[in-house]
């Protein structure tokens, strides 16, 4: 496509930089990433795992967990689980404070009631990155530890 553009007189810059806006590789190399600016951090210790969420007519959105952990602290992100399959809400979720303290604080919240459910809160487990399951390698046991 691109050479019977260049035959129709298409200028091969303009060519190269529609490329370039949609991503796609075309020789054309990507913006390098802006200096100084940092991704934003999330440690394990400042986070809390909140379960008990399934179930229930209605839909629990980030802002109100938010809202209902926001005693505990300032609340920096709540990320609610989703199914990548179904698409479906898998009924627990995450919430990330800006202090480790605000995260032990939130470990009272244990038992308390959001709506008709009743939470369970306790710490993130640490994720030691890589692999599917993150505690491995990422190539799993097979048939039940059988075979390499």
């Amino acid at each position: 496509q691109i050479e019977g553009a260049l035959a129709d007189g298409i200028d091969p810059e303009a060519i190269a930089a529609v490329f370039a806006a949609a991503g796609s590789p075309g020789g054309v190399e990507p913006a390098p990433a802006p200096v100084g600016v940092k991704r934003i951090d999330y440690p394990d210790e400042c986070c809390v795992f909140v379960g008990g969420m399934e179930g229930g007519d209605d839909e629990i959105w980030p802002e109100q967990l938010a809202e209902h952990f926001s005693a505990c602290g300032d609340v920096r992100r709540v990320t609610i689980k989703i199914d990548k399959v179904t698409g479906e809400r898998m009924g627990f979720a995450y919430v990330d404070f800006a202090e480790e303290t605000s995260a032990q604080t939130a470990l009272s919240m244990t038992g308390s009631t959001f709506g008709n459910r009743k939470l369970r809160v306790d710490m993130k487990r640490p994720s030691y990155g890589g692999g599917y399951g993150a505690y491995g390698d990422g190539k799993g046991k097979g048939k039940k530890g059988k075979g390499g």
